[in-house]
């Protein structure tokens, strides 16, 4: 025998009620789901349109070589691109047209992930990114490598007015020279210079890793390795010239065996400058620097302190400078 009996009001309403709840859950959980796909394809699309990586939707990309930067804002390559073909100059400038030259301050420029090369060969004279008196520039992520670039970046000043630009976490790699950074309150920190090598076909076969020019640059935790020269030449890591309250600190520069070249090389008008805690390593000599003693030229001055210097001669011995004592 069975029964039925009647729902009482409160039973109804309690009923009603679940029901309800379990509407809303199941609103939600759709909404979140809508949120999530929504959020994944534009994230994708984001991608497709940057090249491989969520830059943002007003970075514009680099596809195509020569290629002018010629407004402020944020740049980045959209593929690795190839600068071994690009025209020559005319003979009096004497170089390659640059793969990427900027013509306007304020400018960012990462790598993207991608690769700028050109193996051509050092008869190219070519120049990766190339500018002239620009101010807050921004050179960063970027791997530049092969031996047709005599400099992957060059940042001229010529009216010394151009400065407070930043190369930050770049790689360059078996090119004629590394980086030359003109203008004052530079900041050249986290990169890689590996494999750099002097010519026969260059007029001056000397192989640099980095060249800093200006006032007040700061030259940090970067990592110098390897920079090789030919016959009768020299071979520097890091050479410096009109550097007055510069600091070079936390770096790497090393070079191969046997000991050959000069590690830091420290020019005229380069006062107050304080090089700590680097390790040089595997050089000629490891550190030098002007004295100021030639009436001639300004020399240099400044604070070495903290460094790891192991080299044929570890350290300059000029009374100009305030030298702590080495770890050999």
């Amino acid at each position: 025998m069975s029964y039925a009996r009647c729902v009482s009001a409160r039973e109804r309403l309690l009923l009603k009620r679940w029901i309800q709840r379990d509407y809303m859950r199941i609103i939600v959980l759709i909404a979140g789901a809508v949120t999530f796909i929504a959020s994944f394809w534009l994230t994708t699309l984001i991608m497709d349109q940057t090249g491989g990586s969520a830059l943002g939707p007003n970075v514009r990309l680099i596809r195509t070589l020569p290629a002018i930067i010629d407004e402020p804002g944020e740049y980045a390559l959209g593929g690795n691109l190839d600068a071994a073909r690009l025209p020559q100059q005319p003979p009096d400038v004497g170089f390659q047209v640059p793969a990427i030259t900027i013509v306007a301050d304020n400018v960012r420029l990462r790598g993207n992930g991608y690769t700028l090369t050109n193996t051509a060969g050092l008869q190219n004279r070519g120049i990766g990114i190339y500018a002239l008196n620009r101010s807050n520039v921004t050179i960063e992520q970027m791997t530049i490598r092969g031996n047709g670039f005599w400099y992957p970046i060059q940042l001229q000043d010529d009216r010394g007015r151009s400065g407070k630009n930043i190369i930050r976490q770049n790689r360059l790699t078996g090119t004629f020279r590394g980086a030359r950074v003109e203008g004052d309150d530079n900041t050249i920190v986290l990169n890689e210079f590996i494999d750099i090598g002097g010519q026969t076909s260059a007029p001056t076969g000397n192989s640099i890793g980095l060249e800093a020019f200006g006032n007040r640059s700061t030259i940090r935790d970067n990592r110098i390795n390897s920079v090789q020269s030919v016959t009768n030449v020299i071979s520097i890591g890091v050479a410096m010239a009109n550097c007055a309250g510069s600091v070079l600190a936390g770096n790497t520069i090393a070079n191969v065996d046997p000991p050959s070249g000069i590690g830091v090389s420290v020019g005229d008008k380069c006062h107050q400058v304080v090089i700590e805690k680097n390790q040089v390593l595997r050089w000629h000599q490891c550190i030098a620097a002007l004295d100021g003693k030639n009436p001639d030229s300004p020399g240099a001055s400044g604070r070495m302190t903290a460094n790891e210097l192991k080299c044929n001669t570890p350290q300059p011995a000029y009374q100009a400078w305030k030298v702590d004592t080495p770890t050999q």
